[in-house]
């Protein structure tokens, strides 16, 4: 009887380099207006460096991916009510950065930040976001904070699907 080489599923691990050079390459392209249309130049605002002071001003930061320790810290602050609303009146919150790294949840935490700008605003308050540490050296390609020793580049039942 003879065997077939079947060809094994494609995962993080054995993914051909060739493929991630062809979806960094597709992105740029697709980014710079090559492939997708162009769309119309919205002028951008100057970045605001300065603020007036605020009556209450809070700092948070390292949320470092843990959704709930995140939306803890913002309940100890009195700046989201039982239903994760926010609930700061005119306060101005900045996060300070390290969003990223050791959680699973950096995405979750960054929708429920722009949620909270948006909310925030409509009551006289604000929340400011800067990059960290953790996120200045993710955008340079210095991942060496990214993944935890404990941790896997890929997760187990990470595969792709043809």
């Amino acid at each position: 009887m003879e065997q077939q080489n079947q060809p094994s599923p494609l995962t993080c691990e054995n993914l051909p380099s060739f493929l991630y050079s062809f979806v960094d390459t597709f992105v740029d392209f697709s980014v710079s207006g090559i492939f997708l249309p162009q769309q119309q130049q919205i002028p951008q605002k100057t970045l605001q460096t300065h603020y007036p002071s605020p009556d209450r001003l809070v700092a948070i930061g390292d949320l470092h991916g843990d959704l709930e320790k995140s939306k803890q810290a913002f309940r100890l602050a009195g700046l989201i009510d039982g239903s994760d609303r926010w609930s700061g009146g005119s306060t101005t919150v900045v996060q300070i950065g390290d969003v990223l790294d050791r959680g699973g949840e950096e995405l979750k935490i960054l929708y429920f930040l722009e949620k909270l700008k948006r909310e925030a605003v409509k009551t006289g308050g604000q929340l400011i976001t800067l990059n960290g540490n953790h996120e200045i050296m993710n955008t340079e390609g210095d991942l060496r904070l990214a993944i935890t020793l404990s941790d896997s580049p890929c997760p187990s039942n990470f595969n792709f699907s043809f």
